[in-house]
């Protein structure tokens, strides 16, 4: 019986002896050579090109929307320059034409020294002229509220734009990590 416990006492020593002789024969990954670490410093390149990759797309994206919004300000900004030009233009003509239609009047307040002929001219000129004010008058409003649209999507063009520099902004501040 001795002998049998000698024997699994002896088989349980090499079994521990040969369990540790395998763990100490396995290397350290960073120790082992240069084929690992070469492959984990490949793997953190191509995470690194992906990133760099995936930036440079975002900042192209956004600075071709940032184009695209500056050109579209500058065109709403022309349009409503053009608006406000045509409408100054039209209250110009309607103060003309109101200063001629105060003239008209002034003449048919003196009709009597008006001869019959030219009282009917004054008269159907005053008519067409009071007609053509009228049509100004609502031109006018028309173009109004044709420039307050245009200043409106003026300024929702240049809030955009205001945001797209924005996030321009952030990015740039995220790439100087």
């Amino acid at each position: 019986m001795n002998r049998v416990l000698a024997t699994i006492t002896l088989l349980g020593l090499v079994a521990a002896a040969s369990g540790s002789a395998q763990t100490a024969r396995q290397p350290d990954p960073c120790v082992a050579g240069p084929i690992p670490a070469l492959t984990t410093e490949l793997r953190e390149l191509r995470e690194d090109l992906g990133q760099s990759t995936l930036t440079r797309m975002r900042l192209e994206l956004a600075m071709a929307r940032m184009q695209v919004q500056q050109e579209r300000v500058l065109h709403l900004d022309s349009q409503r320059d053009a608006i406000a030009g045509r409408r100054a233009q039209r209250e110009d003509e309607r103060a003309n034409l109101a200063s001629q239609l105060a003239q008209f009047s002034t003449v048919l307040d003196a009709a009597d020294t008006v001869p019959p002929e030219d009282l009917r001219q004054i008269q159907q000129m005053l008519k067409e002229q009071k007609s053509r004010l009228a049509q100004l008058d609502v031109s006018i409003q028309q173009l109004r509220n044709d420039e307050t649209d245009a200043q409106a999507a003026l300024a929702d063009g240049q809030a955009l734009l205001n945001s797209i520099n924005a996030g321009l902004t952030d990015l740039e501040r995220s790439l100087g990590r």
